[in-house]
């Protein structure tokens, strides 16, 4: 599957895994989303714990703002109403303790870390 690119990089003190990834649209079937979310977790899985992570990606989710039991997972503001793709994105930042940064209004790529 070509939408996940990862790289390992030294910083000062820590590593740096950065992760680059392009989901399937809202529209795109379960067993694909399916797909590319399992490749995603199992590449998080074998990050070590001592690194800091970077997750760049169009995740084609929206994630509105109620962040109502999401407060460790994003802050007060989103866009839109939350899609199915908003959905798996949640479960994947709740599993493995990601930040919802950066979410761009034309098109809601997000930037977890």
């Amino acid at each position: 599957m070509d939408r996940l690119i990862t790289d390992r990089l030294n910083i000062r003190l820590r590593k740096l895994t950065i992760a680059l990834c392009y989901a399937p649209t809202n529209a795109a079937n379960i067993e694909e989303k399916d797909a590319f979310y399992e490749l995603l977790e199992e590449t998080l899985h074998h990050v070590k714990e001592s690194d800091n992570v970077v997750l760049l990606s169009d995740l084609n989710a929206k994630i509105d703002d109620d962040n109502m039991g999401l407060k460790n997972v994003m802050g007060r503001h989103g866009l839109g109403t939350r899609n199915e793709n908003g959905d798996m994105f949640f479960d994947l930042c709740l599993n493995y303790n990601l930040l919802i940064l950066v979410t761009d209004q034309l098109n809601a790529q997000i930037l977890a870390l």
